[in-house]
């Protein structure tokens, strides 16, 4: 079988249209696969980005986690502190007690000491004292009593020895009147 010029032209035709829809076809694909294409672009981006964000988050994370650990380093140093301070607490608890326990026992011993000194005090006074103070009062009295009188005494005799004073004084005017006078 032989095919005609006019049969190969329209085979042409017909092999042109279908490589001309093939072709719009095909650039149809191109443009849908550059548009993938670019859309994988942006995807890739954004994943870079994300994967950006990633390292950032995860540096992040690991400097909260070092801080994290810092904490924890500090809470345990200060549960150790507390727990010092606890023990140094209870000690001081006891300390506290034994000096309260040492503080009531001095208070039993003053008070028992407070009854000492009151039962001294009357004996020495009831005993020592008290007799003293009547022997001191009872030679008061009599010192008294000797200066009283002496005093009295002695004003009497200056009452005496101004009379006897004014007697010789006038006796002796009356002399100088009597005596006779010289002759010359």
């Amino acid at each position: 079988m032989a095919l005609s010029k006019e049969d190969l032209q329209a085979i042409k035709v017909i092999v042109d249209g279908s490589f001309l829809g093939l072709e719009n076809r095909m650039d149809g694909l191109e443009n849908h696969m550059d548009s993938l294409e670019n859309h994988m672009d942006g995807l890739e981006r954004r994943m870079d980005g994300l994967e950006n964000h990633m390292d950032v988050l995860d540096n992040r994370m690991s400097g909260l986690e070092n801080q994290v650990n810092g904490l924890e380093n500090q809470v345990n140093g200060l549960t150790d502190q507390v727990n010092g301070l606890e023990n140094q607490v209870n000690g001081l608890t006891d300390q506290v007690n034994g000096l309260e326990n040492q503080v009531n026992g001095l208070g039993q011993r003053m008070d028992s000491l407070e009854v000492d000194v009151k039962e001294i005090k009357v004996v020495q006074i009831e005993n020592r004292i008290i007799p003293v103070l009547e022997e001191v009062l009872k030679y008061q009295k009599d010192v008294y009593e000797r200066y009283h009188n002496g005093a009295e005494l002695f004003e009497e005799k200056i009452s005496l020895i101004d009379q006897m004073d004014k007697t010789v004084s006038r006796h002796s005017k009356q002399i100088q009147e009597f005596k006779p006078k010289k002759k010359k």
